[in-house]
C-alpha cells in the first residue's frame, strides 16, 4: 500500500453546513454534512490512524467557514486539502423533514464543486477508488479530467504507468438526474465507472417506473429490487462490463449485482421496527453507504462483502444528526461496538461464513415484510 500521506480513497464530494428544520418544529444549526463528507465518514470507520490517512477530501472553505466544523475534521486525522475562496459563501443547506422519512431539501449557499484538478497532483497518481455524486453529464466529465490529469502529473513526476493505480470510481447519480429521457446519458456514463449506485427510487425514476409499480406488478420489493439491478447491469457498468451496480434502498438495505453474477441483497444494520429508536437521522446514510462501500471494495472486490462494509458504514450514520461522533483518543465511534465488530454481528445475522480464500453467500430477502 502507499504510505500513510498518499490517500488511495478520495470524493469529489461537496462538504455542506446544514441546517436542520423537523417535523416537530424544532431545529438544528451548523451541522456538518454535504454527500463528500458523509461518504468519507462512511470510510472513516474503518481505518483507525495512522491507516486513516489514506482517506482524502478537499475542504472548499467560504469567508464564512465555521471554525468547530474544521476542528472536527481535523479529529479525523485523514489527509485534508484545504481550499478557500474568500469572494464565496460556504455551502449551505436546508433540510426539512416531514413523515415518513421524507427530506426536502434547498441550497441556501450553492455547493462548491470539487473537480480532480482541486486535489493535489500526487493524489490522482496514488488514489484507487474515487467516489462521486454527480449528474451523469459531470461524472463523465471528471472521469475524463482524471485521466487526463493522471497522465499529465505522470510525466511531470516521471511516474512509470506501471506504478499508477487503474483508479476505479463509485457513481451516486443526483435524484433531479434521474429523468427517462436521460438513460441513453446514464448508460453512456455508467461504462465509464466501476460501480452505479443510485437508490431504488432513483433507480426506478431513470427507467420511467416507480418502485411502487414494480412491486405492484412483480409481488415484492425483493423481486423490484432485482428488476431494477438487472436493468442496470444490462445495460452495462464498466469499460469491459465488468462493473456492478450497488441499489441503496434505505430500511431494506441494499441490491448489488454483476453482470455474470445474480442479485444479492444485503440488509441494513439496524432493522425496523426492533431498531427503530436507534434509528435518529438517515440524512448521509446513502453516502456513508458509498464510503463503506468503497473501502470494502477495496479489500478484494466482492462486491456482496462491499455491500455489508457500506451497511454498517450506514448503519452507524443514523444514530444520530449530523456525522458520527468519533471519540478520537480511543477510536470509538458513537459510542459503541466498533466497525468490524458489527461486520462480524451482521455476517452472523444473514448466516454468511467468509472463508479466507472465498466468500459463500446465501441470498436474503430485501425487507419485504417492512
Amino acid at each position: 500500500m502507499p504510505p500513510a500521506h498518499d490517500p488511495i480513497l478520495l470524493s469529489c464530494g461537496s462538504l455542506i453546513i446544514d441546517d436542520i428544520h423537523w417535523e416537530d418544529g424544532s431545529r438544528q444549526t451548523d451541522v456538518l454534512g454535504g454527500a463528500g463528507v458523509f461518504a468519507i465518514y462512511g470510510a472513516r470507520v474503518w481505518l483507525a490512524p495512522p491507516q486513516s490517512q489514506q482517506i482524502g477530501y478537499t475542504v472548499q472553505r467560504g469567508f464564512d467557514f465555521v471554525p468547530d466544523i474544521q476542528h472536527e475534521l481535523d479529529r479525523l486525522d485523514i489527509t485534508l486539502h484545504n481550499q478557500d475562496h474568500p469572494d464565496l459563501h460556504t455551502p449551505r443547506g436546508l433540510n426539512t423533514f416531514s413523515a415518513d422519512d421524507h427530506r426536502d431539501f434547498e441550497y441556501i449557499h450553492p455547493v462548491i464543486r470539487i473537480f480532480p484538478r482541486d486535489f493535489p497532483p500526487k493524489w490522482l497518481l496514488s488514489a484507487q477508488i474515487v467516489h462521486l455524486i454527480c449528474s451523469a453529464a459531470r461524472a463523465h466529465d471528471i472521469v475524463e479530467e482524471w485521466h487526463t490529469l493522471q497522465a499529465k502529473y505522470a510525466d511531470q513526476f516521471n511516474v512509470s504507468s506501471q506504478d499508477i493505480p487503474d483508479t476505479m470510481f463509485m457513481w451516486e447519480p443526483l435524484p433531479w438526474d434521474c429523468l427517462p429521457e436521460k438513460w441513453g446519458e446514464f448508460q453512456e456514463t455508467m461504462k465509464m465507472v466501476d460501480i452505479v449506485s443510485p437508490n431504488h427510487e432513483e433507480a426506478a425514476a431513470v427507467l420511467g417506473t416507480s418502485m411502487d409499480k414494480l412491486e405492484s406488478e412483480l409481488g415484492n420489493a425483493s423481486a423490484a429490487l432485482a428488476y431494477l439491478a438487472e436493468q442496470f447491469v444490462q445495460a452495462g457498468v464498466g469499460q469491459r462490463e465488468q462493473g456492478c451496480v450497488a441499489i441503496r434502498a434505505g430500511k431494506r438495505g441494499a441490491v448489488v449485482r454483476r453482470k455474470d453474477t445474480p442479485s444479492w441483497c444485503v440488509p441494513a444494520y439496524w432493522q425496523a421496527p426492533p431498531d427503530l429508536h436507534r434509528i435518529k437521522d438517515v440524512t448521509g446514510a446513502g453516502n456513508a453507504f458509498c464510503g463503506g462501500f468503497c473501502y470494502g471494495y477495496l479489500q478484494n472486490k466482492d462486491i456482496i462483502e462491499a455491500a455489508l462494509y457500506g451497511s454498517v458504514s450506514a448503519g452507524f450514520t443514523v444514530e444520530q444528526v449530523g456525522v458520527p461522533r468519533l471519540d478520537a483518543s480511543e477510536e470509538i465511534w458513537n459510542d459503541g461496538p466498533p466497525a468490524a465488530s458489527r461486520l462480524k454481528e451482521l455476517q452472523r445475522r444473514i448466516a454468511i461464513d467468509i472463508p479466507a480464500s472465498e466468500s459463500i453467500w446465501r441470498s436474503t430477502q430485501c425487507g419485504d415484510d417492512l
